[in-house]
């Protein structure tokens, strides 16, 4: 198989690329049980923020000494709230390298052919790379707190 950018690869299957170089690529599962006893240059966490019921953090402790041996980790993602381990490392690790690219800088992406196909929270973070609080909550913090009267007395 030959590439435009005159990459040859010589096997091809659903969980693995071999190139003509030596060099691999494996898609390894999403389950922390099976990934261990890889030896790994780099892991990619792909659209690490939708990693759901703490297979994020389970996950990154499977995989960190598959990279102990001077191998990198990347996180890649849009956002998905303000929760999980992507979040956490987005806005506390100041150590990491942060790479953030809006739609506006893909001069691919036409706003107005799909812009109306989303409602405002996914299109902000699919899109716009924002995190949204609260996502999966059906009433929001900010309206539950509206509704609190502080100067009120509690009866019990």
């Amino acid at each position: 198989v030959k590439t435009d950018f005159d990459i040859q690869i010589v096997e091809e299957t659903k969980t693995k690329l071999m190139f003509a170089t030596g060099a691999m690529i494996h898609s390894l599962p999403n389950s922390p049980s099976t990934v261990r006893g890889q030896t790994a240059k780099y892991v990619f966490f792909d659209e690490h923020a939708h990693f759901l019921n703490q297979t994020d953090y389970e996950l990154e402790q499977a995989v960190l000494p598959m990279i102990s041996r001077s191998g990198i980790v990347i996180y890649v993602s849009t956002p998905f709230g303000e929760q999980g381990l992507f979040f956490k490392k987005w806005t506390e690790q100041n150590n990491l390298v942060k790479v953030k690219i809006h739609y506006t800088e893909c001069p691919d992406i036409k706003e107005e052919a799909i812009r109306n196909q989303y409602d405002e929270i996914t299109w902000r973070q699919e899109f716009c790379n924002e995190f949204i609080g609260e996502v999966n909550s059906y009433f929001p913090y900010g309206l539950l707190q509206s509704c609190i009267d502080s100067e009120m007395e509690v009866m019990t």
